[in-house]
């Protein structure tokens, strides 16, 4: 029988993220046979470190009340609905790839950004007075904020993201958008504020293949998101 290895790099990841897929774990977690992962899978579940969802089984949440998770995650985020989960699995893949792609990354993730500011501040500050990035990625103080758009928001609502990131200290904001129509929705409104920070967008299909490979395009010429950083 194999030694029992404590999931404690999925807790931390669980941890910022909310959640933990199946196939995120496949692909960047686990090893051995499938009858292994199998097993293994319904351990996490079993022991009480991460409780199942009703409403997907692939899925699990961490138990912020199980002792491993408490000592590896003081902080858990909350886990996303059901209806943005395509959306957070996105953040949470790009999170993994990009880090292992790009050398001295830090990332922060939306999720678990709430929840911290929501700690520190003893819970008293209201977290809608705040923008955060579906992705604030930094390298040697060189900062880029990621937004991942599956659906269209109103543009009074990009104008008001577009201006709390004024008092940001991002170089680039880089909207990752599933159509056209939203990309030249985005950019028209962007017009009045490329003299902030640069603004660039990538497709969505792009950073589902290879989030670190995606095409940014800003009004230069078009780049691999790695190299917006120093490599």
């Amino acid at each position: 029988m194999r030694p029992r290895i404590e999931p404690i790099e999925e807790i931390k990841f669980a941890a910022r993220h909310g959640f933990l897929t199946k196939a995120l774990w496949i692909e960047f977690f686990g090893t051995g046979t499938g009858n292994w992962r199998n097993r293994r899978w319904k351990h996490f579940r079993d022991s009480g470190m991460f409780r199942g969802s009703r409403d997907h089984l692939d899925l699990l949440i961490p138990n912020s009340k199980h002792p491993l998770v408490r000592e590896h995650a003081p902080l858990v985020s909350r886990p996303p609905r059901i209806e943005q989960l395509a959306h957070d699995t996105a953040i949470a893949r790009g999170d993994l790839v990009l880090k292992r792609s790009i050398p001295r990354i830090r990332i922060v993730v939306e999720a678990e950004a709430k929840r911290k500011e929501s700690f520190f501040n003893r819970g008293f500050s209201n977290l809608e007075l705040d923008k955060f990035p579906d992705l604030a990625v930094w390298q040697d103080g060189f900062g880029v904020a990621v937004e991942i758009e599956t659906s269209t928001k109103s543009k009074e609502r990009y104008r008001e993201i577009f201006e709390r990131y004024k008092s940001a200290s991002f170089s680039h904001v880089v909207y990752v958008v599933a159509d056209l129509e939203m990309k030249i929705l985005i950019d028209s409104i962007a017009e009045g504020y490329k003299n902030h920070y640069l603004i660039g967008f990538a497709s969505l299909k792009s950073w589902l293949e290879d989030p670190a490979k995606a095409k940014v395009v800003t009004d230069s010429e078009p780049e691999k998101f790695k190299d917006l950083f120093r490599i």
